[in-house]
């Protein structure tokens, strides 16, 4: 699905390439409980959407699930995010079709886990912490692009209500923009 991504935004001119860098080698932030990376990008009748965040914003853990309560709620959470359009509102006129959807993540059993960073004590590096990330690619096909005038995230917290922050990086044929967006402050604008 990266290059579905890539793709996309290869063909818009204006791109900022720190926004590439940063998703292929991973998010310029720490990897934060409760916030979920979400890169959007519009090109002519393409929308691709991009979650990218820790397992603990989804599931509430990032082990790999041992107990049957785990191994359901991992279940649980695989199914929610392999249906994007419970998750994400896209403006029915805008007649999009879900054309490809990719779910990892090691709570899922997906994906390896990854070192993202390691706790210090002086010099010398004692222990290492592994985090789990969740990482979920879409691909729509949208008969009337122009009826995209906003996405809304609302469903995805209520969904998921251990994300209390999705921070949204934007790229369409207008120019690229972020958000930090929240439960009660969930509306997108894409061409504002």
């Amino acid at each position: 699905m990266r290059k579905i991504i890539v793709a996309t935004l290869c063909c818009v001119p204006f791109i900022s390439f720190d926004i590439l860098y940063a998703h292929e080698h991973g998010s310029l932030e720490a990897h934060e409980h409760g916030k979920i990376d979400i890169n959007v990008a519009l090109n002519h009748n393409v929308l691709a959407l991009e979650v990218d965040g820790p397992a603990a914003s989804i599931t509430g853990f990032e082990y790999a699930p041992s107990s049957t309560t785990d191994k359901e709620v991992a279940k649980l959470a695989k199914q929610q995010l392999e249906n994007p359009l419970v998750l994400f509102a896209i403006a029915h006129n805008a007649q999009c079709t879900l054309t490809t959807t990719n779910v990892e993540g090691a709570v899922f059993g997906s994906a390896k886990e990854k070192d993202v960073h390691k706790a210090e004590s002086g010099h010398e590096e004692k222990e290492a912490h592994h985090h789990s990330d969740i990482e979920a690619q879409y691909s729509f096909t949208c008969k009337q692009p122009d009826a995209l005038k906003q996405l809304d995230f609302a469903n995805f917290f209520k969904v998921f209500p251990l994300t209390k922050q999705i921070n949204l990086q934007y790229i369409g044929t207008e120019g690229q923009k972020g958000a930090n967006l929240t439960s009660t402050n969930s509306q997108f604008k894409l061409n504002q």
